[in-house]
């Protein structure tokens, strides 16, 4: 799956640190000489435009809570444990079954466990 064309097909609900991520994950790839200097300032552009869309939630103290929990029932990484925690309070009112996309297997399965539609790509 190509993982640009999944995200302007779905609408983008995250947890506000999902920008972080990706900047991160992007320079890490820079870093490592996985991708160019250009391929890295293309991707930087697009997610300066398709972050316009997104809706993004505040990690406040009641979510922060629940990821506190997640993370020590599911045994995932803190950052993990906010987007599950930001997946599962929004799940608990969307009318269909929420889709969960990540490329992290370990997230994956504890997406799985907390009852989430997993869409892998990676």
């Amino acid at each position: 799956m190509e993982v640009r064309a999944e995200l302007r097909r779905r609408a983008v609900i995250s947890s506000s640190i999902l920008p972080l991520e990706l900047k991160s994950m992007l320079w890490r790839r820079l870093d490592q000489g996985e991708v160019s200097a250009r391929e890295y300032g293309q991707a930087q552009a697009a997610l300066s435009v398709d972050r316009q869309d997104w809706l993004l939630l505040d990690v406040g103290p009641d979510l922060l809570r629940r990821a506190e929990e997640m993370a020590e029932r599911l045994h995932v990484r803190s950052l993990d444990a906010i987007h599950l925690a930001s997946a599962v309070l929004l799940a608990a009112d969307w009318p269909d079954r929420l889709p969960f996309l990540t490329a992290d297997l370990r997230q994956a399965r504890a997406a799985e466990a907390v009852g989430l539609a997993v869409l892998r790509f990676g």
